[in-house]
């Protein structure tokens, strides 16, 4: 009767030759032991104490000796590896002790030896491969044609916030987008898919949303493993390209306001002289007039029209207007402060209030204090406009010492703006109101610019809007 059931032995084994091959088969066996065996090299017999198996065997607590009858001595050994080629004079002395160790003479060892060798190459090749993974700081996943997570790197595990034993096996679907079948990223085309389809490389970019709903966006490649003409793994590469898209379309807006301001400066003189005209000729005809004669509430239309049309143009001067500022040494605390306090109580009769958190010892800025103060102005009338009734706004300052820029933030609790509203927002013109000229986020962008400063704009829909201006340090 036989039995399929394995069963475990403690393995002892004996080395007569301390030599190189010595030293690997040593290496092994003390790094990963032989499945479901239990086998431990217990001595190592070499004449030559100096040689590298040798004393590698003494580093690992082995006994060691340079007498090979020592080792033949030994009742406890299941067998002895000859590496030394001394077969002959192994079993001589064997047979004097009168003992049944068997000896694996130097064919069978050796090729014992290579097969650890194969397996020495195997793990190297394989801690390699799991170093120069680990160091891409993209992330990388190896995932089978069944959608399965083979392997995944360091980088996106510490993403994931997971253990590794949590990913791997799972269907990356559903690690990576949360859902129960391959129907793809919410926004996008699975790269998988596509190369399972295709069979060659698929590049495409996703856009995920974080855990507070921004969008996050990514570069994704997936390139095929071919074997015998089918896909037998896919290894996706992504990479986050949030910051390379967001800096994008800042110089995209800013050449585009380039652009708009230079047209709006020579429309603008264009029409202030006949503008003016029609103001002076229908304040004039007005004078002539009582407020009983039927023509006097017609002119006094075109009068008030005429004036908001004058607003407008100055508005465009201001967009257009490319001098440098006057640019002194100020305390950006000082002006914030100084606006807060002016728009305050105006703000206390619709129930907002102003929050300021100030950094200390925030260091000096070069600033046109006059034109600065616009901007914070229109920051917060902005946020006042978008509350509408019951919130609050809050204004922090802060110092970045890594990157020596100071940080303006203001921040409200308003309906917050869609994302195709936010993309628009600084362009001239453009306004969500019944009233305004759609003209002060675009002077205000224009100001910081002119500063050396940026401004950007971070919004959730129900959630409230932040505005972020940064601006060097002297």
């Amino acid at each position: 009767m036989t039995s399929d059931k394995i069963i475990e032995k403690d393995l002892r084994i004996g080395i007569v030759g301390g030599g190189k091959r010595c030293k690997t088969i040593l290496e092994m066996s003390h790094r990963q032991r032989p499945p479901m065996v239990n086998a431990s090299v217990v001595i190592v017999g070499d004449p030559n104490p100096e040689a590298p198996g040798y004393q590698y065997a003494r580093k690992l607590g082995i006994e060691t000796t340079t007498d090979l009858e020592v080792v033949c001595e030994r009742k406890d050994l299941d067998f002895i590896l000859d590496l030394a080629g001394q077969r002959d004079a192994l079993i001589r002395i064997l047979v004097r002790k009168a003992s049944q160790v068997p000896v694996l003479d130097a064919v069978a060892s050796n090729l014992l030896y290579d097969v650890f060798s194969i397996q020495k190459e195997l793990i190297n090749t394989r801690r390699f491969l799991r170093t120069v993974l680990d160091s891409i700081q993209e992330d990388i996943l190896v995932i089978s044609p069944e959608y399965k997570i083979l392997r995944v790197n360091e980088s996106l595990l510490k993403k994931l916030k997971a253990p590794k034993e949590n990913i791997v096996g799972r269907y990356c679907y559903e690690i990576l987008h949360g859902e129960e079948s391959p129907t793809g990223p919410p926004e996008g085309v699975c790269t998988v898919a596509e190369v399972l389809k295709t069979g060659r490389p698929h590049h495409a970019r996703h856009t995920h949303l974080d855990r507070n709903d921004k969008p996050i966006h990514h570069a994704v490649s997936a390139y095929p493993v071919m074997e015998e003409g089918k896909v037998s793994y896919i290894v996706e590469v992504s990479r986050d390209v949030t910051q390379e898209i967001k800096t994008q379309e800042m110089l995209l807006q800013q050449e585009k306001l380039g652009s708009v301001g230079k047209l709006a400066a020579g429309v603008a003189h264009e029409i202030n002289n006949p503008l003016t005209a029609v103001l002076t000729n229908s304040m004039l005809l007005l004078e002539e007039l009582t407020e009983e004669d039927s023509m006097y509430e017609d002119l006094k239309t075109i009068a008030d029209e005429t004036l908001r049309c004058r607003d407008i143009v100055r508005g465009l001067l201001e967009f257009a207007r490319q001098e440098a500022p006057a640019k002194v040494e100020s305390d950006l605390n000082t002006i914030v402060a100084g606006m807060v306090s002016l728009v305050r109580k105006q703000f206390s009769f619709k129930n907002i209030t102003i929050e300021k958190s100030l950094a200390d010892n925030l260091p000096a800025v070069k600033l046109d204090r006059d034109q600065f103060q616009q901007v914070i102005v229109n920051m917060l009338i902005n946020a006042m406009e978008a509350i509408e009734r019951d919130g609050e706004i809050q204004v922090e300052t802060s110092y970045d010492k890594r990157r020596r820029n100071i940080v303006l933030r203001i921040k409200d609790t308003g309906r917050g703006i869609p994302e195709d509203i936010r993309l628009k927002l600084f362009d001239p013109f453009f306004t969500t109101k019944d009233t305004g000229t759609g003209l002060g986020l675009s002077i205000s962008h224009g100001i910081v610019e002119r500063h050396d400063g940026t401004i950007s704009v971070e919004s959730q829909v129900g959630r409230g809007t932040t505005f972020t201006i940064t601006l060097p340090v002297v």
